[in-house]
């Protein structure tokens, strides 16, 4: 089961990177329900069986927890570089929609909010007259975004940190796992696996 979900996240993956536009319009939405159903058969399969059963970690050799470890660390680091470099190359204004208007449009609604304004007010552009935006996005979708306003960060940092987060989750609870890998190399890598899907994408 595990190989079967890092086999389906990485070919969604590599759909939207390196083979992208590859496999064409009909094929890619057939390739893409299928992988997502692999993947909701195994967290359904995972969640009928019960918790996942955990083992001691002082009972795995100690390179491999070593190695697991540094394996998460430098890929972090990795990514966290190269993130920034990214966000550093693509500034976003609050004013200025001509890239894409969903982070000037999240930024108006929270200093909207953060004044006490209405947050569902139109949203205007002052250096593109007549583009006017109708914002319709569910509180719960920007409101967390008021953490990164609050911190003077850009937002795109906060979707970074809740990535990682979500990798730094699913790294602890493989990195407990009994499950028995093939090999040394994929044991180390294994716990990562979210991490390196987010390499893919950033480097393609």
């Amino acid at each position: 089961m595990h190989h079967l979900l890092l086999i389906s996240c990485f070919i969604e993956a590599l759909l939207f990177t390196y083979l992208i536009n590859v496999a064409g319009p009909h094929a890619t939405p057939a390739i893409l329900l299928f992988t997502s159903l692999c993947i909701a058969i195994v967290f359904l399969r995972v969640q009928a069986n019960g918790a996942v059963k955990s083992s001691i970690s002082s009972q795995r050799p100690l390179a491999i927890r070593f190695a697991r470890l540094f394996v998460f660390a430098c890929l972090t680091v990795l990514l966290v570089f190269k993130n920034a470099s990214i966000i550093e190359q693509h500034p976003v204004s609050i004013n200025d929609p001509s890239h894409s208007d969903i982070i000037p449009t999240l930024l108006q609604q929270v200093a909207h909010l953060t004044k006490g304004e209405n947050p569902y007010s139109p949203i205007t552009f002052p250096n593109h007259p007549g583009y006017i935006i109708s914002p319709t996005y569910p509180p719960f979708t920007w409101i967390p975004y008021t953490i990164a306003w609050a911190a003077g960060a850009d937002f795109r940092w906060l979707a970074v940190l809740a990535y990682w987060i979500a990798a730094l989750f699913l790294f602890i609870k493989s990195f407990r796992s009994e499950a028995s890998f093939g090999s040394y190399a994929f044991n180390i890598l294994a716990p990562s696996w979210a991490l390196i899907i987010w390499c893919m994408v950033a480097f393609s």
